[in-house]
């Protein structure tokens, strides 16, 4: 994504940063797989909403986060994330026990942050106060366009009107709140983006998420842009939707702290911001993954079969992997999508390899196109688009010197 194919030299600029918009300690992550309907573009793991198979999902993941006591033990989680699917599904007394049952078997008395991903149209008196009884404190609005047609043409069922009373709600339930955005899709133009853009901002979210378009195989959204039946933007074209966000949210006084996420000052995700500094997160529901003590485990991923595991009295694991050899590059990866970046911190103890990396950095800092100072090492602003590239200029480097 962005314009040209290399990272041009760019001057070091010397700029300290707080290391992490992270909370202190691991974070809890629920996987709720139900949806209304199943988005053209969504490659999720996802099942059809039925009352029993919700009751059925809820006991699973409570045997679930009773068994991962042998792992976790009295880990203290400082965050909680609900996404999916769509967690607003759930009916509220489900909820409230989903909420209540965990709260029970896990330590989340330290959670200062506890997110549920929502769609607008089950943004509705009941959930909402079901959702705040069981600690949420946070919303993350799933909107993607405030364009009818493309509403439409996304399979979206809320409508414009739908969404901004979805945000309203929002605003007067929750001081922290994300509206969730999508660009490049099929049919997407530059004009109808800054209109999204200017409508999103005059709800005045405390945080934007604005996520690029991915031609997942086997959706059918997906398989037409592969077959060529729909286009998409093109690299240049999806690089000047990118910059327009950035743009538009900067001068409206948002920072651009992810690649795909901005916000107002103090209103970052505090549980994503986890997953981008690597610190252990634990993982409960159908395909739901954990990295804890450098060892991943991914769940099974239909939601069905994930209940029958459990109720057998067998694991919902379905792979496990060592990640310690692979977490410099991990977490490189994704620090270089944060404006702080990488600090040398962060790479502390992760081993001669991690050596490798900073000394990498350090070099690519000397040739001018990374940022690199006494705290670590980071993108400039204008280059973080081509993030991928980035670390994989950096990775030659290694292999090059192991």
């Amino acid at each position: 994504m962005g314009r040209g194919s290399e990272l041009a030299p760019l001057p070091a600029v010397v700029q300290g940063h707080p290391l992490t918009d992270a909370a202190s300690g691991p974070g809890l992550y629920v996987h709720v797989p139900f949806c209304r309907v199943r988005c053209p573009y969504c490659d999720f793991a996802t099942a059809p909403y039925a009352r029993r198979s919700a009751e059925r999902y809820v006991s699973a993941v409570l045997v679930e986060a009773e068994r991962s006591r042998a792992i976790v033990g009295e880990a203290a989680f400082t965050t909680c994330f609900y996404g999916g699917g769509t967690p607003s599904r759930l009916e509220p007394e489900d909820f409230a026990r989903l909420a209540a049952g965990l709260a029970r078997r896990l330590d989340l008395s330290g959670v200062v942050e506890t997110t549920l991903e929502a769609n607008p149209e089950d943004v509705d008196g009941e959930r909402l106060a079901a959702w705040r009884a069981g600690g949420v404190n946070r919303l993350s609005l799933g909107v993607q366009s405030l364009d009818a047609g493309e509403l439409a043409r996304l399979g979206r069922p809320h409508g414009v009107d739908g969404a901004l009373a979805a945000t309203a709600a929002a605003r007067r339930h929750f001081a922290s709140w994300s509206l969730d955005l999508m660009y490049g899709f099929p049919g997407h133009t530059a004009a109808s983006w800054e209109r999204t853009l200017a409508r999103a901002l005059a709800e005045e979210p405390p945080h934007v998420s604005a996520y690029h378009f991915t031609a997942e195989a086997g959706t059918p959204m997906g398989e037409a842009v592969r077959a060529g039946r729909v286009r998409v933007a093109d690299e240049d074209e999806a690089g000047e939707l990118f910059e327009a966000a950035a743009r538009r949210l900067g001068e409206a006084g948002y920072r651009h702290y992810e690649i795909s996420n901005y916000a107002r000052p103090g209103a970052e995700s505090k549980h994503n911001g986890l997953y981008w500094s690597g610190a252990p997160y634990w993982g409960l529901g159908p395909s739901a993954v954990s990295t804890w003590e450098r060892v991943r485990r991914t769940n099974v991923r239909d939601a069905a079969v994930y209940a029958a595991r459990l109720e057998g009295g067998g694991s919902a694991v379905e792979r496990v992997e060592d990640v310690g050899r692979s977490a410099p590059e991990e977490l490189v990866m994704m620090g270089l999508r944060r404006d702080r970046g990488v600090a040398w911190t962060e790479l502390a103890g992760l081993g001669a390899r991690a050596e490798s990396w900073r000394r990498a950095a350090l070099a690519a800092g000397r040739a001018g196109w990374l940022e690199a100072d006494e705290t670590g090492f980071r993108l400039p602003a204008k280059a973080r688009a081509l993030t991928d590239e980035a670390v994989a200029r950096l990775w030659r480097a290694v292999e090059m010197e192991v």
